[in-house]
């Protein structure tokens, strides 16, 4: 059977990602009041100011190619997995139904069997292929999760919508939800390849889509061990990674278990 998961602490108003609020709770748009069992949603709150852009780096910095996914001998383990239709040379096909009775922002979180931990600086870079309505790549699962977000916005505007990166870090309470950039300007069409690329230098993350920088953002979570939480599905929403990549500067920072 297969588990629907609230994304906790997306704003009611994801008009906010249009218009500037911030996300919130896991709930109809439409309606006043979320689930009882759900936490109250966030007051909303301005976006966090951006460090200053540092020079754009389309090349990854971190020089050894640490791990690449070869969807047709599905390393990682997708095959099963929640929200996955299926896994081949084509890629990884994920997909949520359509469920008019849910939230428009819960979904399934798609995480493989095996687990990725790099210990220090690197890069990850997924492809998506096309415009997804709300997923990225997602960190830490079991821990204190962070996730960078495209997303398109509500069910009724998509598709197309219209696209904007976000970081996700719902240990920050009322502050969860940061809007990184508008980047519908960086996407011809709805089924044009997306590339998510994230640095991680230290406690600075540098957010690239398309291999345009969008965003550096910069706290002490970013500088521990990060473990690859898989991709988040949201109601409606189908898409194929394409492509899974993990940079590094040292052949002992990873383990795959």
């Amino acid at each position: 059977m297969k588990k629907f998961y609230f994304v906790p602490l997306i704003a009611i108003c994801f008009s906010s990602l249009l218009m500037g609020c911030a996300p919130a709770e896991a709930i109809p748009v439409d309606e006043p009041a979320a689930d009882a069992s759900a936490p109250a949603a966030p007051d909303v709150v301005e976006d966090i100011q951006a460090t200053p852009l540092p020079k754009n780096t389309p090349t990854p910095i971190h020089a050894i190619l640490l791990f690449e996914e070869n969807f047709a001998e599905d390393r990682l383990g997708w095959q099963a997995r929640d929200g996955v239709i299926s896994v081949d040379e084509n890629g990884l096909s994920l997909e949520m139904p359509l469920n008019e009775k849910m939230g428009d922002y819960m979904g399934l979180l798609s995480q493989p069997q095996k687990t990725i931990q790099i210990d220090g600086d690197c890069t990850f870079e997924a492809k998506f292929s096309n415009k997804v309505r709300f997923s990225g790549l997602l960190f830490n699962p079991t821990m204190e999760y962070y996730s960078f977000i495209i997303s398109s916005g509500a069910l009724a505007d998509f598709p197309p919508g219209h696209a904007n990166l976000g970081l996700l870090r719902p240990s920050l309470g009322d502050k969860a939800f940061d809007t990184l950039g508008d980047i519908e300007g960086l996407l011809a069409s709805f089924e044009d390849d997306i590339s998510l690329k994230v640095e991680f230098v230290g406690s600075q993350v540098q957010v690239y889509v398309n291999d345009q920088l969008i965003a550096s953002r910069e706290a002490e979570v970013f500088q521990g061990l990060k473990t690859f939480g898989g991709f988040y599905v949201a109601n409606g929403d189908k898409f194929v990674v394409t492509e899974l990549k993990i940079w590094g500067n040292s052949a002992e920072s990873i383990q795959i278990k």
